[in-house]
């Protein structure tokens, strides 16, 4: 019993000191990991010390990126400015080299579509062109017995109106009639006849304002300043510059700045001018002409609503938009140039005014170009001395008789007052 005894006993210190042992062990180990979680947390923060340190010498030459970046945009500023105005570019990052071939590629790829005329599947969309050697008729009416009211020849373009089975009605130009659909073609058809046969082209301006410069180079004399949308027949092409013939000018636009496209011109009517036609000039004319006579009555009837009376003459003035130009001309309806405009539009409500844009800019008076109201004049410069002459018609925009594009030869349009620099402004209106 007492062996049983001493046996137990035993082992239960034994157990005891086991235990014992194992706790202190436990608590050494954990003394260890805790030291271990400390070492590595003072590593920790002297790797984070390190890191911020990094990031602090790294903060100065992002400092001298940014300042580079800056140069770079103040570059690609200064370039922007020799070719437009009133134009604004996002800036062009050249950090890296990687970047440098980024930013190189769109250049170069624009470059390549203005190499052959661009155009979309919207572009030819419900259009019609002659696919002829020389000329096609277009008749009044569905038959070949009918009166031919024009001539669509190869290289002009109209708008399809109603497409029949054998006969289309098409509009090109001022002349609408039928035209037979055996020497049609259509849509991007017109585009691939185009190429085939070499068409000449055309430069649409993309830029709010583009320089016209006398030779290829931006330190070249600027001849004059072209707007959005306007269009010009290119005479010749490099690979960074088109010559253009803009205001009575031969001169150069910067080929990023512009969308090449065909040029396509318009049907002839060969219907005979009637006399009405025939004698609105004339009768302008003589409105003119006598007119000293009719303005202080004129003026005095239409004082008491001056706003009516501005955009009457504006709406007059808007009803000749399409028509064309001719230097000398005095027909609002078939040929006319900028003073002439001018003079017959205010004519037509008895004001009496000069022939010329130069003297026309002594008539009336003289107000701010900042307070120009619809019906008030603007006046430009050329070489020094004034040139041309528009009528303000509201909204930033005028509408004048120019000799340059959208129409094939020029022709009355609206602009924005701002494609070339107003350098006076009069008013005739009171």
């Amino acid at each position: 019993m007492k062996r049983i005894i001493a046996k137990g006993t035993m082992t239960a210190g034994l157990s005891l000191a086991f235990i014992l042992g194992v706790s202190t062990f436990a608590d050494a180990k954990a003394s260890q990991y805790q030291t271990g979680l400390a070492g590595s947390a003072a590593a920790m923060e002297e790797y984070t010390g390190s890191d911020s340190s990094a990031s602090q010498k790294k903060a100065a030459p992002n400092s001298k990126t940014t300042k580079t970046t800056a140069r770079t945009t103040a570059a690609e500023k200064t370039t922007q400015a020799k070719h437009i105005t009133e134009v604004k570019k996002q800036p062009v990052s050249t950090t890296t080299a990687a970047q440098k071939t980024t930013s190189a590629k769109p250049k170069t790829e624009a470059k390549k579509q203005n190499e052959e005329p661009e155009y979309t599947s919207s572009t030819y969309q419900g259009k019609a062109a002659p696919d002829v050697r020389s000329v096609l008729n277009i008749r009044k009416k569905k038959s070949t017995s009918s009166l031919v009211v024009g001539k669509f020849k190869k290289g002009n373009i109209g708008t399809v109106l109603k497409k029949g089975r054998e006969w289309t009605k098409i509009r090109s130009g001022k002349v609408t009639g039928y035209v037979k659909n055996d020497y049609l073609i259509w849509g991007n058809n017109i585009h691939k006849y185009a190429k085939e046969h070499n068409f000449p082209k055309k430069a649409v301006v993309k830029a709010d304002t583009l320089k016209v410069r006398q030779k290829q180079s931006t330190k070249a004399k600027v001849l004059t300043l072209v707007s959005k949308n306007d269009s010009y027949k290119i005479l010749k092409e490099s690979a960074d510059w088109v010559n253009v013939k803009a205001d009575g000018d031969k001169g150069y636009l910067a080929k990023d700045y512009v969308s090449i496209r065909y040029y396509f011109t318009n049907a002839k009517s060969t219907v005979k001018k009637s006399k009405p036609k025939a004698t609105e000039s004339t009768q302008s004319t003589e409105r003119s002409t006598q007119s000293s006579r009719e303005t202080s009555s004129s003026q005095d009837s239409e004082s008491s609503s001056s706003g009516t009376s501005r955009q009457k003459v504006v709406n007059y003035a808007l009803k000749f938009v399409g028509n064309k130009y001719r230097y000398g001309g005095n027909s609002l309806t078939n040929g006319i140039d900028c003073s002439g405009f001018t003079q017959q539009v205010l004519g037509h409500f008895g004001y009496s005014i000069s022939r010329t844009s130069s003297s026309q800019a002594n008539d009336g008076r003289t107000i701010s170009v900042s307070n120009v109201r619809p019906g008030d004049l603007l006046f430009y410069k050329r070489g020094g001395r004034i040139n041309h002459v528009t009528m303000y018609i509201g909204n930033g925009q005028v509408v004048h008789a120019s000799n340059s594009a959208p129409y094939p030869r020029g022709g009355i349009k609206v602009s924005s007052m701002g494609y070339r620099t107003p350098c006076k402004a009069v008013r005739i209106i009171n």
